[in-house]
């Protein structure tokens, strides 16, 4: 019945492709080699780049594409997001050697990357009695009972490339936040306000 269940998950088109791209060691991450979720977390770790060091490789494209418009579908930036497109991406090296074949890989990696993150598993389950249990569908046994079960995969939609300007901007608004709430606390009259809010106490009073 496993086996059963795994030629389902596999059925899947967009993660049966985009599984073959992860070649991370994931031995500590204590899930079975092979399973969904292990193959959801190499996904997930294809962003090798923060979106600060994504951003030079993104302008790096733009540039090209600004040059060379027609080129937009060749290089398949808006799909079609088929194997061809997939196999491109399965090199993981990190050192750029200044083209736009090595920016658009690491742009189009982040881009699976982000949406393994933001996608969905929805797994059912439903008792069944031993007469009832079809020989097509898996089954789990759990002590005295039975349950049929589905796992699907939600929200795979790649997520849009015009979407990376956007996250850069994002992220430099929370780091700026952030220095802007550090560089308060080191003043000495923001500082107190600072200490005044993390110090207080509620105190409710009977009406």
């Amino acid at each position: 019945m496993a086996s059963e269940a795994k030629q389902r998950l596999s059925c899947l088109p967009y993660l049966n492709i985009l599984f073959l791209i992860g070649k991370h060691k994931l031995e500590s991450s204590g899930l079975p080699r092979g399973c969904l979720l292990y193959k959801t977390l190499q996904a997930q770790m294809l962003d090798m780049l923060d979106i600060e060091g994504l951003y030079p490789l993104y302008n790096r494209v733009e540039q090209y594409l600004e040059e060379f418009p027609e080129e937009r579908s060749t290089l398949q930036i808006d799909g079609p997001y088929n194997e061809a497109f997939y196999e491109k991406l399965l090199d993981l090296s990190n050192e750029d050697d200044g083209t736009v074949a090595f920016a658009l890989t690491k742009v189009q990696q982040y881009r699976i990357a982000m949406t393994a993150k933001d996608c969905s598993i929805m797994i059912a389950l439903s008792p069944c009695l031993q007469d009832e249990c079809s020989e097509q569908r898996p089954v789990v046994l759990a002590s005295k009972s039975r349950f049929t079960f589905s796992v699907s995969v939600l929200d795979l939609d790649l997520k849009p490339y015009e979407s990376i300007p956007h996250q850069y901007k994002l992220d430099g608004k929370i780091v700026n936040y952030y220095l802007k709430n550090v560089q308060a606390k080191d003043d000495p009259v923001m500082s107190s306000l600072f200490k005044e809010s993390e110090d207080c106490t509620l105190v409710l009073h009977k009406v």
